[in-house]
């Protein structure tokens, strides 16, 4: 690195070509110099003050003091003959090369911007400014010893900004013997031999230096002014050494006031002498040396207190102007302080005072109309006023008739407020006192609504909607309160906020004869018209004992409400109320009212019941479900309850049948129900219920309720000869007896059962609609459900016989070509020809025993029932054979048609097997043929009464075969 020496060296060659190649830029640079020195003298500079203004913008090392010191002298340190020379010492960081280049420069500094960071100097003139008082100033610092000369360097043409090196005069012993030789040099040192004219000049300026100058520095704690001559009679500069630790304290505490005063009556005098006093007024307006309330502050941030500053005390603690420690004195320099800055009278521009230094908001109590009216005004100007909203709405600050409250507890209400009605029902709403603020509070309603103040319908009925929950909750409003609020209802037209309207209408608030507080739309009002159904204590009318007579006039908004005020609206209320009754004539005239005017309840109404009475005040309620209105035949009392047998009249009986959808006679499904208890109960039921219930069976039989009574129905009322009762047994072990035969073989046995028939028969009720029901009800016939079974023929006991004795007959014949020819058969005439033969072809044997058949019937239990009975005739169709019990000759008619009935069952299911469904009606035809012997003029007139005939191709059978 470059010595100080060669760095100097270095800038006069490359930048002045002194020494070196010529720079193109020197004639610039003398051309820029020639500028700056008519800018220089043109300017009236205060050549200490910018000295002392450099001294403040230095940078200072660490844990020093910065301190700045003045010596005048008259030794001529620097031999250039000056009558006096200037001395400036600075202990600051010194000259760097970049410093030194730029004093070298013109225009061009390494202090730009510091104003911005506080500084307050002439950056534009700047160190040499010294050119006004000196022709060659010299620079001692960190190893540069160099002097400037405002003539033209003779090796470049340039003044003020070449830098020459100096090896003596002065040396820097010169200096320390100026300085004192028992302190070292500060870091910095200025020698500036004085022009001659300018020694007058430098002295009195030094002289004035006083020392509030440390009012408005920063930085600089100490400075001193003196000077050195050998002789010290000849000094004429007033010698000053000040330091802001402790001459400036002293001078605070103890001379400050006639220093304030000082300045006050200079910038009064520079006024008076239409001096400009612009420039140090700004000098010194900026530092906080006035004394006020709140301690020292700059001018501009001080008041001069006044009566109208009188209520922004109370809220703010402006920093006044301190009166006692100034005395009223200062109160003649209003003119001077407002120059310097200090709030004088209180205009728009102070609101932002007022909140920049408003008191705690634990002062901000009960606060005059004065200090509110000026908060709110504040609150109104200020572009952000959230400080002063935050600060009080939380205290009890505003003024009501129940005393200082918060504001968001509290109410503005004006005259044309007609909701403010509402707030006096209850009595304990805090609203604005409009005598302690007076009429231009009511122009704050923005502001008070900012703080938090309820000033709108719909904030106020808001708050009453809370009040009044509360009271109704705890069933504490009066009828005081009711006549309050339903005269306010009145006054605003029942128009109310819709969550008001719900709370009103949703809170039980009104006291009724029953005792207790209901909704408005749970109540009714009483009037003459209801003395004809009802009495007052017979639902939830409201007490007109508790709020007189006067109620009454209050119909119209009671009904708006939702009381119920008409006779004919109070239905559902009476309904609602019905089943909280047990006194049967009470009971009896709400029900009375309910059907005089058409109530119907709504349809997910499942708390509709009907009293049972047991006594005058004893009963039960049940269910209509389970209700029937008559009973007839006295079946239901177990399942239902029969309401004609109580004493509701026949009106109220109709009542509920239309209402409560009773049923007038047990349905299908009771029925039903019914039979089911019967069958889950194993024990009998009598005759007369049997015949009640399936007269009602048949009665009501259909498409529909078959599927109804099959599901219903598992069991069947049975015939017992041994009891008088009727038993109940599975239906698939009970019988419809169509064959007379088959019963009396199977009521031998105690299995199988028969179904009940009524003895006797009635016309409502006949065997055949029974069967005919039980046939669709599952109930099987004895024929059908009989399986019959031949027992072998003992072959050594038979005895052939001719076929043309017993069934080769003509008339027999012709009689079963007559009834296969039927066309609803719908047989071919070769499958009648070939039926005809298969019986013509049996070989034919007789027997002296009868022959066993045998009937057996399968039981759902899986048992099974077999009787037996014996047979005279048997077709044994896998060998063509016919057997048949001899008959003795003249025997009893019985067995001759026994016989005829055995022979006609046996050829028919021979000559019919196929065709199962027409047997009996061939067997039948063959039973009276076989009685006349099969007579041809018989079995003729026989065919013609059944409509039986033969066609051409069975008579020509017919003739073939009984051809001889």
């Amino acid at each position: 690195m470059a010595s100080a020496k060669e760095h100097v060296e270095e800038i006069r060659r490359m930048k002045f070509s002194i020494g070196g190649e010529t720079n193109p830029l020197t004639e610039d640079l003398h051309q820029a110099v020639k500028n700056l020195s008519a800018e220089l003298y043109a300017k009236d500079v205060h050549v200490l003050m910018e000295l002392i203004q450099n001294a403040e913008d230095n940078e200072y090392p660490e844990g020093v003091d910065p301190t700045l010191e003045f010596v005048i002298t008259s030794k001529d340190i620097t031999n250039t003959g000056a009558p006096a020379t200037l001395l400036v010492f600075n202990n600051e960081r010194g000259f760097s090369p970049k410093n030194v280049e730029s004093i070298c420069s013109v225009g061009r500094s390494t202090k730009k911007g510091l104003r911005k960071r506080g500084y307050i100097g002439e950056k534009g003139i700047g160190f040499k400014s010294v050119f006004l008082i000196t022709s060659q100033p010299y620079i001692f610092s960190n190893g540069y010893k160099i002097r400037f000369n405002e003539k033209p360097c003779q090796q470049c043409n340039v003044g003020y900004i070449v830098p020459e090196w100096v090896e003596e005069d002065p040396t820097l012993f010169d200096i320390q013997s100026v300085y004192g030789l028992s302190t070292a040099l500060p870091t910095t040192t200025l020698v500036l031999p004085l022009k001659s004219e300018k020694v007058k000049p430098v002295k009195d300026q030094l002289s004035t230096i006083h020392p509030e100058v440390l009012l408005f520095l920063s930085k600089i704690k100490r400075l001193s002014v003196r000077e050195d001559n050998d002789d010290p009679r000849l000094n004429t500069v007033s010698a000053i050494s000040i330091s802001s630790e402790k001459n400036f304290v002293t001078l605070k505490s103890m001379d400050a006031e006639e220093n304030v005063f000082s300045i006050l009556k200079f910038i009064q005098y520079l006024g008076a002498h239409y001096i400009p006093s612009t420039d140090f007024v700004n000098q010194i307006k900026q530092g906080k040396w006035v004394r006020t309330s709140q301690g020292y502050m700059t001018p501009n941030n001080s008041v001069l207190s006044s009566n109208e500053w009188k209520a922004a005390s109370q809220i703010s603690k402006i920093p006044f102007i301190d009166k006692d420690y100034y005395g009223e004195e200062i109160l003649s320099f209003k003119k001077e302080l407002e120059r310097l800055g200090v709030i004088v009278n209180f205009d728009e521009s102070c609101y932002q005072l007022v909140s920049d230094n408003l008191k705690s908001s634990s002062s901000l109590t009960s606060l005059s109309s004065e200090a509110m009216l000026l908060l709110l005004r504040c609150i109104k100007k200020l572009r952000s006023s959230d400080k002063l909203v935050q600060a009080v709405k939380n205290k009890k600050c505003v003024k009501t008739n129940l005393g200082f409250r918060r504001p968001s507890e509290c109410f503005l209400v004006t005259s044309e407020a007609k909701w403010g009605c509402l707030l006096h029902v209850f009595g304990s709403f805090p609203i604005l006192d409009a005598n302690f603020y007076g009429h231009s509070i009511f122009s704050m309603d923005k502001e008070l609504k900012k703080i938090g103040v309820m000033v709108d319908f719909e904030d106020a009925a808001k708050e009453f909607t809370s009040i009044f929950k509360q009271q109704a909750s705890a069933s504490s409003i009066r009828k005081e309160n009711v006549f309050s609020f339903l005269e306010c209802y009145r006054k605003l037209k029942k128009k109310f906020p819709e969550e008001l309207k719900k709370c009103i209408r949703e809170e039980k608030w009104l006291k009724t004869k029953l005792g207790d507080y209901k909704r408005p739309n749970e109540c009714l009002l009483f009037c003459s018209d209801w003395n004809a159904f009802l009495k007052r204590d017979d639902g939830p009318f409201i007490d007109e004992q508790f709020y007189g007579s006067r109620i009454k006039s209050y119909r119209e908004e009671l009904n708006h409400l939702g009381v119920i005020t008409g006779i004919n609206k109070g239905c559902q209320v009476i309904a609602s109320y019905l089943n909280s009754q047990s006194n049967f004539e009470k009971i009896n005239r709400l029900y009375n009212y309910l059907s005089e005017f058409k109530w119907e309840p709504a349809d997910d109404d499942d708390d509709k019941k009907i009293w049972l009475p047991r006594g005058a005040d004893n009963g039960e309620w049940v269910s209509p479900q389970d209700c029937v209105l008559h009973d007839k035949n006295n079946l239901f009392g177990g399942l239902l309850y029969v309401l004609d047998k109580y004493k509701y009249e026949r009106k109220i009986l109709g009542f509920f049948a239309d209402i409560f959808n009773v049923k007038f006679h047990p349905s299908v499904d009771d029925y039903c129900n019914l039979w089911k208890k019967w069958e889950a109960s194993g024990n009998q039921i009598t005759h007369s219920e049997c015949c009640a219930f399936w007269e009602f069976v048949v009665k009501n039989w259909n498409l529909k309720t078959e599927e109804t009574f099959n599901q219903s129905f598992s069991k069947l009322p049975v015939s017992s000869s041994s009891s008088d009762g009727i038993f109940l047994s599975d239906k698939r072990d009970v019988f419809i007896g169509d064959d007379l035969f088959l019963t009396d073989l199977f009521q031998s046995c105690s299995r199988p059962t028969f179904v009940w028939y009524p003895q006797p028969s009635s016309k409502t009720l006949t065997r055949t609609k029974l069967v005919d029901i039980f046939n669709k009800l599952g109930v099987r016939t004895i024929s059908e459900s009989a399986q019959k079974t031949l027992s072998d023929v003992d072959q050594l006991k038979l005895a052939p016989i001719s076929s043309k004795e017993k069934f080769r007959k003509k008339g027999l014949v012709k009689l079963i070509l007559g009834f296969l020819a039927d066309p609803n058969l719908n047989l071919e005439t070769e499958r009648r020809h070939e039926a005809v033969s298969r019986m013509l072809g049996l070989e034919a044997f007789e027997t002296a025993d009868p022959m066993i058949v045998k009937y057996s019937l399968s039981l759902s239990c899986g048992d099974v029932v077999t009787v037996e009975d014996k047979r005279m005739i048997r077709w044994d169709k896998q060998n063509s054979k016919l057997f048949v019990q001899k008959r003795e000759e003249g025997g009893c008619q019985k067995s001759r048609i026994e016989h005829a009935d055995h022979f006609g069952e046996v050829i028919a299911e021979g000559m019919l097997w196929e065709n199962e469904e027409v047997m009996p009606q061939l067997s039948e035809l063959i039973r009276l043929g076989y009685l006349v012997e099969f007579d041809e003029e018989a079995i003729d007139f026989l065919m013609k009464k059944k409509n039986l005939q033969i066609f051409v191709d069975d008579r020509q059978y017919l003739c073939s075969i009984f051809s001889s």
